[in-house]
């Protein structure tokens, strides 16, 4: 039954002014009167071939929807084939995959939405390619069987051996076709967001693409799925596409879905000089860092919980940790909001520090592991406001119970989590616990003020490099005391 574009149907084109996406929950598809659809798979394979013309999909495509997908090259022309039919709570999905030489193409197809009861279709969509050029492989390509993890070592330029990471573990392979895009070899964030975003998404140092391969042509590539770990963070799973021919890596993704937010990588006084917590936000909001937050547990909407440390309201007066759809965690330096971000990405940022030294977080921390466990809980407003900041003992006194934050100066709304020295001072705290069963050394308060001074005092910008807590002006300690006046141990 031929479908007709009326005021009832959202028409969506490319710049090319192809057809891409139907609406038309006013005017759903069925079947004539009298004809009832077997299956919500027969009436979304009827639905497309009366469609194809308004998608510009010619009717060769369109032929034999329903036979298999071939896993390795053959000789078939370009084809949409069945690919899967899903249900989402009240709506059904049925996606078709384009194919050319038998393998499917990378995120080309047709997909449409179709409505129970009288089963209905009311959306569909394309991103089918057009004038596919491709040309299929030699029988012996050499990439057209399954890759060891040393030969995709060699092809990914990856770092093995001794002092080195072993060979990465490949997790699945699968020939299929793809269009080579240079702009997204890479992750687009990494151009977009990398200079600017602090831990932005990870990618590996790729050899140069041959001059063989060609921008906008299609090849056979094979996927492969593997396993690598990345400084700082740990295994990550990845993507690459091996060129059946060359060997090149046409394509590179880490399955990495990192949310970010603004923090304070340094506080404005060591990186400016001021203002202090007292100015305004015009002043403060400026000096922020937009930066991944790393180790996230995914959860929807996100939440700022993950491996090491999750926020919790443990401590007077009530603020509720934030919350964030989009994963994006962009608020002003005068507001909870920004303090608890920074308690998270700060407390989070001092346990990778020690576990990427190469110590064990297990046997480091392991009266906290038992009591109260990971991740730890952060409170980033609590105290009842006061200029303060804690890292209180576990139930038991053989760990650490978490920390809380409290206001950066008296009458402001800046939280001095928002410091990275304050929360350096706090998690040697956390270290003591473990190590000794206290929260101080026996001749001494803790190394925490060493810490703050020895990672935040090259290039500080602070008119006194010797006070400890520059934009704190309410904790006066400073490192520059002398000998001779008592400032030393057994003195």
């Amino acid at each position: 039954m031929p479908f007709n574009l009326t005021f009832n149907v959202t028409v969506i084109r490319d710049a090319a002014g192809v057809v891409r996406s139907l609406e038309h929950l006013q005017q759903p598809y069925t079947l004539p009167a009298g004809l009832v659809p077997a299956s919500a798979h027969s009436l979304a394979g009827q639905y497309l071939r009366d469609v194809a013309d308004i998608y510009s999909i010619p009717q060769s495509m369109i032929q034999n929807l329903d036979a298999p997908i071939s896993p390795v090259p053959t000789q078939e022309p370009v084809t949409l084939r069945f690919a899967e039919e899903k249900s989402l709570t009240q709506t059904t999905i049925v996606s078709y995959v384009q194919t050319v030489l038998g393998l499917p193409i990378w995120e080309a197809g047709f997909s449409l939405s179709l409505l129970p009861g009288a089963l209905r279709s009311v959306s569909s969509v394309s991103s089918v390619h057009f004038d596919v050029q491709i040309t299929a492989p030699r029988s012996n390509a050499p990439y057209l069987a399954p890759i060891e993890p040393s030969v995709l070592s060699q092809l990914l330029g990856l770092e093995t051996g001794p002092g080195a990471a072993a060979e990465p573990r490949i997790n699945s392979t699968r020939l299929l076709v793809y269009q080579y895009d240079p702009n997204t070899r890479f992750d687009p964030e990494v151009e977009a967001e990398g200079p600017g975003l602090i831990g932005g998404p990870p990618t590996l140092p790729l050899p140069d693409i041959s001059a063989e391969i060609v921008a906008g042509r299609h090849y056979v590539v094979r996927e492969v799925l593997f396993t690598w770990p990345v400084p700082g963070i740990g295994d990550v799973h990845w993507r690459t596409f091996i060129e059946a021919e060359t060997g090149a890596a046409l394509y590179l993704r880490a399955a990495l879905a990192a949310a970010k937010g603004f923090v304070y990588i340094q506080e404005p006084m060591t990186a400016l000089g001021g203002p202090l917590p007292t100015a305004p936000a015009a002043q403060l909001d400026p000096l922020r860092t937009l930066a991944i937050l790393p180790g996230l547990t995914p959860v929807s909407p996100q939440a700022l919980s993950g491996e090491f440390v999750r926020l919790a309201d443990t401590s007077p007066p009530a603020a509720a940790p934030p919350t964030e759809a989009s994963g994006n965690f962009l608020y002003s330096v005068t507001t909870d909001n920004f303090s608890a971000v920074n308690a998270y990405y700060h407390v989070d940022s001092f346990f990778r520090m020690v576990r990427d030294m190469g110590y064990s977080i297990a046997d480091l921390f392991d009266g906290t592991i038992r009591n109260p466990g990971f991740p730890v809980p952060v409170d980033f407003r609590a105290l009842n406001d006061v200029v303060n900041a804690q890292g209180p003992g576990n139930s038991t006194m053989d760990g650490s119970g978490g920390f809380l934050f409290a206001r950066a100066d008296t009458g402001a709304t800046v939280g001095i989590a928002d410091d990275p020295r304050v929360v350096a001072h706090e998690f040697c705290h956390a270290l003591l616990w473990d190590a000794v069963n206290s929260p101080n050394f026996g001749f001494a308060h803790s190394a925490g003020d060493s810490i703050g001074a020895v990672l935040n005092d090259p290039g500080s910008e602070a008119p006194d490099p010797f006070l400890t807590f520059p934009w704190i002006t309410a904790v006066p300690r400073r490192h520059n005391r002398p000998v001779g006046g008592g400032w030393a141990w057994g003195v």
